[in-house]
Order: structure tokens, then sequence, then C-alpha cells
């Protein structure tokens, strides 16, 4: 929502915007006491909030899940401090996180991202293996940028290891990453390998959700492109348009979604 095609820098526009183009809501952070009043012109647009954290512990973590509830957010999303804290203690404090989650009665989804607790692919295959309740937050662009994913070999190997994380996501941050980059440019079709790949992975994200979900289930979609150093530039400009890019993956997202519903009626 930051970005050099902004038509105007007030709140109220960038909400009318985003409720314009389609969306059901928006990621943000929790705002300050006293800052509150955008989350009620939010809900003048008919949009629903997700809230974007950074815990490092259960106890501090409890009085912030649960101002978001007070506050009406859908849901949590924790990109859970830091990289260096692994194994027995790593699972130890997602435990914690999911327990302060449970207390305050409000969905919490750890998302997988470089320089946090989920850095790595494989440590945080053994983080869902270690705690069946912890539901993830999914951007795949992070680990096919840390695992260099550029050819299809690795692609084809990688989506074996990305099944298990499938089955237990429960949100989507969407961004394609080429293997050298976080964000790259898509076309405007969004029909090139690496797109493709992406929207077949969603897609398989959301058939497995879909074989679980139940009534007032929602699974959250984010099209989280990011200014620079995520977005590229030259000099001081920025190589692509985000909010373009954005209607762009918001196409694509859908196209998964219609996707996951076919197999799904395909396999009953």
């Amino acid at each position: 929502m930051n970005g050099p095609s902004e038509e105007d820098t007030s709140i109220e526009r960038k909400l009318e915007r985003v409720a314009e183009a389609g969306f059901a809501g928006l990621l943000s952070r929790l705002p300050e006491h006293g800052q509150e009043d955008w989350v009620r012109l939010l809900r003048s647009h008919g949009l629903q909030w997700g809230v974007q954290s950074f815990p490092s512990s259960g106890d501090t973590f409890l009085p912030v899940l649960k101002r978001c509830r007070e506050l009406g957010a859908q849901y949590v999303n924790a990109q859970v401090a830091n990289s260096f804290v692994t194994g027995d203690e790593a699972v130890r404090l997602l435990g914690e996180l999911l327990e302060s989650a449970e207390r305050a009665q409000i969905p919490m989804f750890v998302e997988t991202h470089r320089g946090k607790i989920t850095q790595d692919l494989l440590r945080t295959l053994s983080y869902i293996e270690a705690l069946p309740e912890l539901r993830l937050t999914l951007d795949l662009s992070h680990y096919v940028l840390a695992g260099e994913i550029t050819a299809e070999q690795d692609a084809v190997e990688a989506g074996r290891l990305f099944e298990p994380l499938f089955r237990r996501t429960s949100c989507i941050h969407g961004r394609v990453s080429n293997g050298q980059q976080i964000q790259t440019e898509i076309g405007r079709e969004g029909d090139d390998p690496c797109s493709a790949r992406f929207v077949s992975w969603w897609s398989s994200c959301m058939h497995e959700w879909l074989t679980e979900a139940g009534p007032g289930d929602v699974f959250p979609f984010v099209y989280e492109l990011g200014p620079a150093p995520y977005a590229m530039k030259s000099g001081d400009d920025e190589l692509s348009d985000r909010w373009e890019q954005t209607l762009i993956l918001k196409r694509l997202a859908e196209r998964a979604w219609a996707s996951a519903v076919g197999a799904g009626l395909g396999s009953q």
C-alpha cells in the first residue's frame, strides 16, 4: 500500500482502492493505543483484517493476541524470532505461542520466513512433526530463494518436500521468487514458468485446506509485495509497479482457488 503508483497517501483513499479492486481485507501491524481509527474505517469499507506480529515469547505475546481479538482481527500472522533458535528450544517456543493463541481464542499462523525460527524448509518440517496443532502461513518465496530453486528438477524435488507443509497451511503470502530474487516481476498473464509453478503450489495448499475446512473457516491469501530492497530498483525507481503486480497476483490466486475447488469436486 506504499509505492510509486499511489494516487493519494491518505489511509482512507488506500482503503477505498483496496475495496474497489475487490480485495476482502488486508494485513497490518497492530495499531498503537489511540491510533485505532483506521480499523473502524476499515470496517466501513467492508474489509476484514489480519495482524502481522513478531513474537519472541509466549508471555509477551498473550496481551498482543488479546488486543488483536478485542479490535476484531480475524487472525494473527506470526514471524517468530529468530533464526538462531533451533531444535528443542524452537519447539518449546512455538508450543508457548500456540498455547497463548488458544488462551486468547484467536487463530495464529506461523509464517515460513527467512531470518526467523522457520528459516529453512527442513527445520520447519521438523516443527510440524513435533507440533500437530501448528498451522502455517506459507510464503514459498523464502524457501525458493533460500534453497536457490531455479531448475525444474529442483522444483520437483522441493515440491515433494513442500507437501507436508501444504497440509498444515491456513494462509498464504503471495509473492513469486525465481530462486535468485525474493520478489520478481511477473508478466501480465502470469504464465511464465516461475508463476505457473507457484500457482500449482498454491492450489495444492488450497485443496488440502478445503478437505478439512468447516463452516466459518477462512483462508487468507495476502498479496505481499514489499518496497526496496524486496522490490528491485534502477537508481531511485522501482522496476515494476507493485499495485499492478498485486492485481495480477490476485488473478493468479483466484485461478489457483478455482483449480483447488475443481479438484475437490472431481474427487467426490
